[in-house]
Formats: structure tokens, C-alpha cells, sequence
């Protein structure tokens, strides 16, 4: 219906088809489809000198969500700052509640869940949007958040609200129940997975199950389906596909980059966890690890050094060789690859 409107519409049509159809192939996660239509859209609003308007927010919108998938976070956000200064809340309660929505998605994966969480009271405020995709959108985002703060009480309630089909919010429950280490929940989602908007669907449908084998321990049913992942996400570079899973897809994504390492899967398993991690007390551990030491233990993974670490953390570079201490003591091992393979032999990464 939008091609229609792109093909031999009113001008002004043209410029909002456009914009919309960037925003479906952004959320389709095809990345540079979804970049070239926004552009041209707001190419096209620039020259008829209505690029102020409400409706180029949609391209704004869009190029927003391919810097984020892309990790270029700092873009994402002068983006959708650019987007929201065009659009008023009371005139057009959906796409403002939409803006919000992505401007949490980039706080929590810049590491400030708090400003995410303060974005989505703003769009709940905003109107009553239960039967609408934005709606959906926007609990997806918040359970997303609350997950990032180890509030999984809170994700369950917000996406218990309603029931939605929408792949944001199975995806938010999927990983709610790896949260849980419900395999049984996981694989019931599995089973009745979306099959639209392709390939996201597809993609982050093989992510998880990646994931459910590994914590299953079928590693090379789980080494094989992530890097089929990996090298269709590589091909437009969507990092943002395995952010949104957390550090859930370090496990597999370690074992995957020992054997075949790519400048593209060190971002996935170097960033940070986009997850607070908790304190945790599973068998063979010689006492509970706190939650600054849980968080430490996520990192140590990764090829960060001690001084990037405690960049991360906001802590001195002493503090992180302590806490680390106290990992190793607490997993009786002696240094960082030993604490690794015991983390992920007890099912702690």
C-alpha cells in the first residue's frame, strides 16, 4: 500500500510513504533498505522545505533504529532527539509513544537503564494505547529495562498486560524465561514463534534456541545455529540483535569466537552484558558472589583489560583486582581463565 504512495502519490505523500516504509524495514531488520528509504525520505522533505514537519520524524525514526542495531549509539540518540522535536505528544500520541520507546532501547544498551525507565513512564502518560503496535512496543522496551536492572517481577507484570503475538514482546518473554532458566517456558515460545517481520523473526528466533541449546549443554547444536546468526546478522552488521539478548549470548558467542573469531562477533561478545547481574549462590561455589562481583564475573569473558573494566564500572582499576580476588576465591580457581571455564561449567555465564 505504501509503494502505491511512492510510485504516484501527492509529494507530500511520497515523503511520508517513504518514512514509513523505512520504519517497516528497520523493524524487519533489513538495515539498509530501511537507511536508503529514510534518507530519500528526508532528501526528498528537505527539498520541498517541510523537513520541520511531523511526518519526517517517521525517517528520523528509522535511521535512529539502524544506529542502534549498528551500535553507534551516540547517532541513535542526536537522531531521535531530531525526531521528537518534531512531533507533539498530543497530536500524534503513537509516534511519540514509538520515539520514547527507542530512546529507552538506546539508554539501556548505553548503560543507563534509569533514563530508559524515566522515557517509558513519559510515554505511558502520554495516552492509552492498548490495542495499538506502539502499545506493544512499549512494553517490550520496558520489560527490556527492567530486565537490564535484574527486575524480573517488573518485566513479568509488564508483559503480562496483554496477550501480543508481536515479535518485541515474544522476544522480551523469551528472555524473560531464560532469566528464569525455564527451559520448558522457552521452548513452549519457541514453538509458536511469529513468522513476520522476516528475517528479524527468523534471526532472533535461531538466536534463542542458540541459546537454549547452550544452556541445555548441546553445544554443537548451539555452536552451529549461532553462527549461522552471526553470519547473517554480519552481513548488514546488526549488533543490536544480540545486545537485546544480553549477556546470554556470550556463551555461545565465546566458544563460537575460540574456534572462528570475526572482527564482527569480538563487538558481540566484547560489549558489555546489558544486564544487571545478581547475586547468585549455585552449587559449587564456596560461598554466594555479590552483585558488583556477579557483574565483574560477566566481564571477564570479554578481551577488556583491567583499566576498561573499571571504566565500565565507575570503580578504580584496585577495585576491579579486588572484587576479581574475591571471584577466584569463591570459584577456588587462581586467574581469570580459570575463573571463565568455572563460571561456565557452573552455568554462572
Amino acid at each position: 500500500a505504501l509503494a502505491v504512495a511512492v510510485d504516484g502519490g501527492h509529494v507530500v505523500w511520497q515523503v511520508n510513504a517513504l518514512g514509513s516504509l523505512a520504519l517497516l524495514e528497520a523493524w524487519s531488520g533489513r538495515l539498509v533498505a530501511a537507511k536508503e528509504l529514510a534518507a530519500r525520505s528526508l532528501s526528498f522533505a528537505g527539498e520541498l522545505g517541510i523537513d520541520r514537519l511531523p511526518l519526517a520524524a517517521e525517517g528520523y525514526l528509522a535511521l535512529a533504529i539502524v544506529a542502534r542495531h549498528r551500535e553507534q549509539l551516540a547517532r541513535a540518540a542526536a537522531l531521535l532527539d531530531q525526531a521528537a522535536g518534531r512531533v507533539d505528544p498530543a497530536g500524534h500520541p503513537v509516534l511519540a509513544t514509538l520515539v520514547l520507546s527507542e530512546q529507552a532501547l538506546v539508554a539501556v544498551q548505553s548503560g543507563r537503564p534509569a533514563d530508559g525507565l524515566d522515557r517509558l513512564r513519559r510515554a505511558s502518560r502520554i495516552a492509552p494505547l492498548d490495542a495499538s503496535g506502539a502499545d506493544g512496543r512499549r512494553r517490550a522496551a520496558e520489560a527490556r529495562v527492567r530486565l537490564a536492572i535484574g527486575d524480573t517481577g517488573g518485566a513479568e507484570r509488564v508483559l503480562g498486560h496483554g496477550p501480543d503475538d508481536r515479535i518485541d514482546v515474544v522476544s522480551a518473554r523469551m528472555r524473560l524465561a531464560i532469566e528464569r532458566r525455564d527451559a520448558a517456558a522457552g521452548r513452549s515460545l519457541v514453538g509458536h514463534w511469529p513468522s513476520e517481520p522476516d528475517p528479524r523473526a527468523s534471526l532472533e528466533r535461531d538466536l534463542w534456541v542458540a541459546v537454549l541449546d547452550h544452556h541445555e549443554g548441546h553445544e554443537a547444536a548451539a555452536r552451529e545455529r549461532f553462527a549461522s546468526v552471526v553470519r547473517r546478522a554480519e552481513a548488514v552488521w546488526d549488533v543490536g540483535l544480540f545486545r537485546s539478548a544480553g549477556r546470554h549470548v556470550l556463551g555461545p558467542g565465546r566458544k563460537l569466537y575460540r574456534s572462528a573469531p570475526s572482527p564482527f562477533l569480538r563487538v558481540v561478545v566484547d560489549g558489555e552484558p546489558a544486564i544487571a547481574a545478581r547475586p547468585t549462590s549455585r552449587d559449587g561455589l564456596v560461598e554466594p558472589l555479590t552483585e558488583r562481583e556477579s557483574t565483574l564475573l560477566a566481564l571477564l569473558p570479554t578481551r577488556l583489560s583491567n583499566a576498561e573494566i573499571a571504566d565500565r564500572l565507575g570503580v578504580s582499576v584496585n577495585t576491579v583486582k579486588t572484587h576479581a580476588k574475591h571471584v577466584y576465591r569463591k570459584l577456588d580457581v587462581t586467574g581469570r581463565g580459570e575463573a571463565v571455564a568455572a563460571a561456565e561449567r557452573m552455568r554462572l555465564i
